[in-house]
């Protein structure tokens, strides 16, 4: 499949400046419960042959899954009350990119979505210089892939995810005609009605282009899916742990906590729940 693209100049430089990632506790392979996590390993995708089907992953694939913005990867994840998540933010290095793809063909998409609407544009350009018939198969292709990227897939549902798991796996193991490694597919949020993107990257490369920024442990109090949300709430109301953890040993696979710092805070919370109790 990947050949079709190589017409169209389909892969080029990502440069998200920012990435959003949500972590439920109770997933990671070496976490007994819901203790926080103590490894910078545990905040990427799952180790190989620990994965299931997701959208860009066939089982045993180790895969980067974040957002643009944290909105978007809270309503990707959908927590629930009394899940017990871990929030990270991560920054692209400087001088950083990566080699990608992004998916685009659909209308609903291109009218929502900056950076689908980028990509679409590059792709009617390169599209004059195709041969027809080329053109006409790379596009039906594309608009199948696109069907397949952006549909709703049920939790307990995994194996809908067939297509764009089994392009992905051939995309992510795949060079460009430049002879890079691919790295990254960029797709729409279908939770957030494609206004906004999602990345999904190589598993083994994250830690060379991206900078850990922050680490925030969280409980879920309330969800707020679909309804309008009080003011200045967001779509989670949430009890944190500790404040945000901005201190990390990447050498040796650490995240530092401030035993002290997390101490009052515990404090604090339960000050704040008895207040709650007594009205």
């Amino acid at each position: 499949m990947v050949r079709y693209f190589e017409c169209l100049r389909y892969f080029r430089p990502i440069e998200p400046t920012k990435l959003f990632r949500i972590s439920f506790n109770k997933f990671i392979p070496t976490q007994k419960g819901d203790g926080r996590l103590e490894k910078i390993s545990d905040l990427l995708g799952p180790p190989e042959n620990k994965s299931t089907y997701g959208r860009c992953n066939f089982p045993g694939e180790s895969v980067f899954y974040s957002s643009l913005f944290i909105k978007t990867a809270i309503l990707e994840t959908k927590p629930v009350k009394n899940d017990f998540i871990t929030l990270t933010e991560w920054h692209l290095k400087p001088g950083k990119s990566l080699l990608g793809t992004c998916i685009f063909h659909h209308p609903d998409v291109v009218s929502a979505n900056k950076e689908s609407k980028e990509a679409y544009d590059g792709y009617l350009l390169e599209m004059e210089k195709t041969d027809p018939i080329l053109a006409q198969i790379v596009d039906s292709i594309l608009k199948f892939l696109t069907e397949e990227y952006i549909k709703p897939v049920q939790k307990d549902k995994p194996r809908e995810y067939l297509f764009s798991a089994h392009f992905s796996s051939v995309l992510l193991k795949s060079k460009s005609p430049e002879g890079q490694r691919i790295e990254a597919i960029m797709y729409p949020s279908v939770q957030n009605k494609y206004e906004v993107t999602n990345i999904a990257i190589v598993n083994s490369i994250v830690l060379d282009r991206f900078d850990l920024i922050s680490v925030r442990a969280t409980t879920v109090i309330e969800t707020l899916y679909g309804k309008p949300p009080p003011a200045n709430v967001g779509i989670l109301n949430v009890q944190d742990l500790y404040d945000p953890i901005t201190n990390f040993d990447i050498p040796n696979n650490k995240i530092i906590y401030d035993n002290s710092a997390e101490f009052h805070k515990l404090v604090q919370n339960h000050i704040a729940q008895q207040k709650a109790k007594n009205g």
